[in-house]
């Protein structure tokens, strides 16, 4: 069924931001607001373009990007490069600790190995008989110790489709047409994101959220609109950990075009409005989005053009870090960062008790106390 209400959901799967370069005449590049020293600066000389931050317990954290895997100990900033192979699209399987990653450096249009190591270290292997396309979205997605979601093209219909394989067996089934975005917290149905060719038109392209069981049953579908360049996908859906809210984030071309961050309830579609950016065009809200462990705080960014111009940004951005308490009801300012440095990983993780954020900026990585 394809809900009454329809949602204009800015959607993608990858794990950078992209930035320009700044006017020499904009502000300065002092990080303003509630972060003391460092506990841990990688080498200077690492690529910081992609990467994923992990804190699967309060003693350790890990860092997969273009050099290989980190363990680095928090608060003490002790670091091991366990493994120098550099790894993209990074995702983990906390039953077997294992890290899932892809070699390659490529965004769109090419296919991949699919390579595993664990936490702790090792040498990476191969997952023999597995390439995937690499096309946006979560190109990889582990179930269980034993299976992985993965994207590649139909060789029937050639068009993207979801597939779950089978590491025991080395099998591949196809669940549905269209990219995976996000496993629910169960891991029982996965958000794909797919055309709607029930209502596609010339002039206007529609798609669709499925909610895909792991049998290939499509249980439920949203309707998602992306008209024109106006519309791109932005950043995908995310369950929140009970299973049981979505959220995501909107843009209203008819008041300024301004942003702001929704919950759905599934499966009945209540929607609920959590926060709205102050400005116009000029502001976005960006990812990762990070729940606390108690479901009841949400770690965001907030994305501002200092010199917009027509069709770009000249003046550079500010980056403000946002952590939303749901049961206040309010957002407080954590970070905010006029910083030189450009397209460069972000990314934040709450400790097991939402108390504190660690927080991987500017090349560093940071522990805060929550405001």
């Amino acid at each position: 069924m394809v809900h009454s209400r329809s949602f204009i959901v800015f959607l993608c799967g990858l794990f950078f931001f992209t930035s320009c370069k700044k006017d020499p005449a904009g502000p300065g590049t002092v990080k303003e607001f509630g972060l003391e020293s460092p506990f841990y600066t990688f080498p200077a000389s690492h690529s910081f373009y992609y990467g994923t931050l992990l804190w699967p317990e309060d003693g350790t954290a890990f860092w997969y990007g273009g050099h290989g895997l980190y363990g680095i100990s928090v608060p003490d900033g002790n670091a091991t490069n366990t493994d120098n192979q550099p790894g993209y699209y990074a995702a983990y399987e906390p039953d077997s600790e294992t890290i899932y990653y892809l070699p390659t450096e490529c965004l769109s249009g090419c296919t991949a190995p699919v390579f595993k190591v664990n936490i702790d270290g090792g040498t990476p292997e191969r997952i023999p008989d597995l390439e995937i396309q690499v096309s946006g979205g979560s190109p990889i997605i582990p179930v269980s110790s034993n299976q992985l979601l993965f994207v590649k093209l139909d060789p029937q219909s050639s068009v993207l489709s979801t597939y779950l394989y089978d590491q025991a067996s080395g099998d591949s089934t196809r669940l549905a047409e269209g990219i995976p975005e996000t496993l629910s917290p169960n891991r029982s149905e996965v958000l794909v994101y797919q055309p709607d060719e029930t209502v596609h038109t010339e002039e206007e392209d529609i798609y669709q959220l499925a909610f895909v069981s792991l049998d290939g049953t499509i249980n439920d579908t949203w309707q998602l609109y992306s008209n024109s360049s106006a519309h791109l996908p932005l950043y995908p859906p995310l369950w929140d950990l009970n299973g049981i809210r979505i959220l995501y984030i909107k843009r209203d071309f008819d008041n300024n075009a301004r942003v702001s961050l929704w919950l759905n309830h599934y499966p009945d579609s209540q929607e609920e409005k959590l926060w709205e950016t102050s400005g116009g065009p000029e502001k976005t809200i960006e990812g990762p989005f990070r729940w606390s462990d108690d479901n009841t705080r949400l770690a965001f960014w907030e994305r501002t053009c200092l010199k917009a111009t027509l069709y770009s940004c000249d003046g550079g951005y500010q980056w403000t870090l946002w952590v939303y308490d749901t049961m206040k009801g309010e957002a407080t300012k954590q970070v905010v960062d006029n910083s030189d440095e450009t397209n460069i990983a972000r990314d934040q993780r709450f400790s097991s008790d939402g108390s504190q954020l660690l927080l991987l900026y500017d090349r560093s990585l940071y522990l805060k106390d929550v405001n």
